[in-house]
């Protein structure tokens, strides 16, 4: 999801029973609903969010709040920790990239990636995935090479 997305996320959106955030057409940049997974770690942050809130009057029924209210930006919470962290060449929407990347090094399908991002196009999918060589390391690490047991030497025998 984009940060304005996050920030501004209604309780009304989130459909745990079912595992998805859903975001109507009108909440997106896109202009098209979209369906985001609600996967295992993010169930536990949206527990303890919960748990949190139940301690705190909350206005405006948002997933994130600050002490009870709508949070407004993140900007400088996130230029706070990247600066201790010491690390000089990261935006937020750098995290949207990784997402990206991380789904497609998974295995999963890229259509379903474009659905969850809300990409509409393979360009536009293929611009934010960005395998590196250690990912391309990584995925082939598993790869065991097929062992022909008679050599081939008939010319007319090509491997397509």
């Amino acid at each position: 999801m984009r940060v304005n997305e996050v920030i501004k996320l209604p309780w009304a959106y989130v459909d745990e029973k079912a595992g998805f955030i859903r975001l109507p057409a009108e909440y997106v940049k896109e202009d098209k609903p979209r369906n985001v997974p609600i996967v295992p770690e993010l169930q536990t942050i949206l527990n303890e969010l919960k748990a949190e809130q139940r301690k705190v009057a909350t206005i405006g029924g948002r997933v994130f709040t600050r002490n009870g209210r709508p949070m407004k930006s993140i900007r400088s919470a996130f230029e706070d920790a990247r600066e201790a962290a010491e690390i000089v060449d990261l935006r937020l929407h750098d995290f949207r990239h990784t997402a990206v990347t991380r789904w497609a090094m998974m295995g999963i399908p890229q259509a379903a990636i474009m659905a969850a991002a809300g990409h509409h196009s393979v360009q536009q999918n293929n611009d934010y995935t960005n395998i590196n060589e250690g990912h391309l390391r990584l995925a082939f690490a598993g790869y065991t090479p097929v062992i022909q047991a008679v050599p081939v030497e008939n010319e007319s025998a090509a491997s397509y």
